[in-house]
């Protein structure tokens, strides 16, 4: 899927391609973004809704990350791929995971959420997991 041209592109909810996502413009993020393959951020001013928790998940692909001083809450997710970050401020509270995490942003900053992530297992609880 690509999306490319015009003003920004908004996600309100959950989307979902069994390929690849190729974003080529702004994109606001409020909700899930899922794929089979790579997840790719192009657009110089991409941001995500601070008030609400947003996952990112690439099943077997690569995430490319460019943000524009934006505050997150969620979990970033590429157990098979690398997450690759870049652009400027990025201040994330929850968790970016990858198989391999490269490329730093101009300044972030990392923290846990104030509040439980609601879509994760066992939110509200502490749980400790080993992951492979």
């Amino acid at each position: 899927m690509t999306i490319y041209g015009g003003g920004p592109f908004r996600i309100y909810g959950n989307l979902y391609v069994s390929g690849s996502i190729y974003f080529g413009n702004t994109v606001y993020v409020e909700g899930s973004i899922m794929a089979g393959g790579t997840i790719n951020f192009t657009g110089w001013d991409n941001r995500f809704n601070a008030n609400s928790a947003v996952c990112i998940y690439s099943a077997t692909g690569d995430i490319h990350l460019t943000t524009a001083s934006t505050t997150a809450t969620g979990i970033v997710y590429a157990p098979n791929g690398t997450v690759y970050l870049a652009g400027n401020t990025l201040t994330f509270y929850g968790s970016i995971v990858g198989y391999q995490v490269s490329g730093i942003p101009g300044n972030l900053t990392m923290g846990e959420p104030s509040e439980p992530i609601d879509f994760l297992p066992g939110s509200g609880t502490t749980t400790i997991k080993l992951v492979e």
